[in-house]
């Protein structure tokens, strides 16, 4: 379902109108469990829209039969209202209408929503998306515990073979450990981890994310010949 956030930017527009087309397709036939409000969400978090993200988020966890992949909507919920709360400290604003959105989700959500009667590998993935949302929430708090918390759910990510999850909860890591000048081989480690998971996935707007946060930290970088189709780049410190 985290391909909605591989798109590039103009493709965001085209993956909106499939959705409405799927949407109205599903409704007339009834197939309700078969929403996609998982895919709506992410691509409102990418093209910045938290009020979208919100409500389909909010709208997917409400129905009597549950979205396809209804463990998503409040982790990406609390990403998009993360977003909105570092954007605002970036900028100098008070990020406080951020925080109190985010205070009101996790009040009303303290765990992520989950499907019934389903295996152990999906046991794994709850574990996984319950480990974002606390991410999630520790980021939009600006909380220091915030590296800690990447961590384990990038290792959460990594036992329920979300890869690109786990790519980007190390990029998260990396740079939630940037504040911390002592945690620097360890913030290299995790951009390491990003970078090599982003390739293999050509999940192209992460890449570029985890690509600018390595030349902030100082980052030579080298061709590399793994992948052959567009900018493709390995890292050395």
């Amino acid at each position: 379902m985290a391909v909605a956030r591989h798109l590039p930017p103009g493709r965001h527009r085209a993956g909106d109108r499939h959705l409405n087309f799927h949407d109205s397709w599903d409704n007339l036939w009834g197939y309700l469990a078969f929403t996609f409000d998982a895919v709506r969400a992410e691509l409102a978090v990418a093209t910045g829209a938290t009020d979208v993200a919100i409500a389909a988020a909010l709208a997917g966890v409400a129905k009597d039969l549950r979205s396809v992949q209804v463990e998503r909507l409040i982790p990406l919920a609390a990403s998009a209202i993360a977003n909105d709360a570092q954007l605002a400290r970036d900028r100098g604003v008070n990020p406080q209408s951020a925080l109190s959105r985010l205070h009101n989700l996790r009040r009303d959500y303290p765990n992520v929503v989950a499907d019934v009667g389903i295996g152990p590998m999906y046991q794994s993935q709850l574990r996984a998306m319950q480990a974002w949302y606390d991410a999630e929430v520790q980021r939009g708090h600006d909380d220091p515990a915030a590296a800690t918390a990447w961590n384990r759910a990038a290792q959460a990510c990594a036992e329920a073979e979300l890869a690109w999850d786990e790519a980007y909860a190390w990029w998260r890591a990396a740079e939630a450990m940037t504040k911390d000048r002592t945690a620097r081989d360890a913030a290299v480690t995790a951009l390491r981890r990003a970078h090599e998971l982003a390739l293999d996935l050509q999940a192209m707007p992460l890449l570029s994310e985890v690509e600018a946060l390595a030349q902030a930290l100082g980052f030579r970088w080298l061709r590399s010949t793994r992948i052959r189709r567009s900018r493709h780049w390995a890292f050395l410190a």
